[in-house]
């Protein structure tokens, strides 16, 4: 069960673009929003948190804390904030300049993650600029390795929480790869099997394509209020790769929040340590 929801905000329209989604996660999990704005130099926090409420108000919700802590860095902050709170989910949007991979991998995204256990949920430019108003489904994103399927403990609470029917997906490189242990199809239809006892309204499906990214992003397209889960690493069909650079390139090019997750010491078989 989350705590509260906590959205940093930095005083753009690109980092407001995560309230309306922050809005709909703390109503369906019941929970407070929490607002964030990190003080810098010469900033004087009673102004920081008169402005976090203007944008509450014009948001349309209700922010039940304002922090505006001092630190070095935005991700630091984000960080000490979180670590106060019980619980926290952590909604924000991602830069949407530049090279969005190495922002998500290199930046205060990848720098939040790395800092704290808890769900992230991230939108990028796409999402960011067309926030949904409502949520209709949860996309779990699964690759058939362990570590993918981190995310699904998370992911199926939330769609008890939230109501919301889940699909799996597989996305792999071939359709005629031979039936067996690691074949799509029996990845996603043995996990669906397990959660369909637990009573989710559950669909699965295998898409095949050269860029994992692209093929998830369009099948959340699909359906408007799409939210898409993913692991922050894993594998991605016959080519090993790490999944938070497939993250990365789905946050950039869907139109939907991304919540995703980092294993806590989660090493799949095989998989290169390095």
């Amino acid at each position: 069960m989350s705590g509260c929801v906590l959205v940093p905000l930095d005083g753009s329209a690109r980092a407001r673009g995560a309230l309306p989604v922050a809005s709909v996660l703390a109503e369906g999990l019941g929970c407070a929003v929490h607002l964030l704005r990190a003080a810098e130099a010469g900033e004087r926090p009673d102004a920081l948190r008169a402005a976090l409420a203007a944008e509450a108000e014009a948001a349309g919700l209700s922010a039940e804390r304002l922090h505006t802590p001092t630190t070095a860095t935005a991700a630091e902050a984000i960080q000490q904030v979180a670590a106060s709170l019980e619980h926290p989910v952590i909604c924000m949007t991602t830069r949407g300049q530049g090279d969005v991979r190495a922002a998500l991998l290199g930046s205060v995204s990848a720098s939040v993650l790395a800092g704290t256990d808890g769900p992230l949920v991230l939108l990028g430019p796409r999402a960011a600029a067309h926030p949904p108003a409502t949520l209709s489904r949860l996309l779990v994103a699964l690759d058939g390795s362990l570590t993918s399927e981190a995310i699904l403990p998370t992911a199926m609470l939330w769609a008890e929480l939230l109501a919301l029917p889940v699909t799996l997906l597989h996305v792999g490189e071939r359709v005629d790869a031979p039936r067996g242990q690691h074949d799509p199809h029996s990845v996603v239809a043995g996990v669906a099997d397990q959660y369909r006892t637990k009573g989710l309204a559950l669909d699965a499906t295998v898409r095949t394509g050269e860029d994992p990214a692209e093929v998830i992003a369009a099948c959340a397209d699909e359906q408007p209020g799409t939210l898409l889960a993913m692991a922050s690493h894993g594998r991605s069909g016959v080519r090993r790769m790490l999944l938070g650079s497939v993250t990365a390139d789905t946050v950039r090019q869907a139109a939907s929040p991304v919540l995703t997750v980092r294993p806590a010491g989660l090493v799949d078989p095989g998989d290169d340590p390095r």
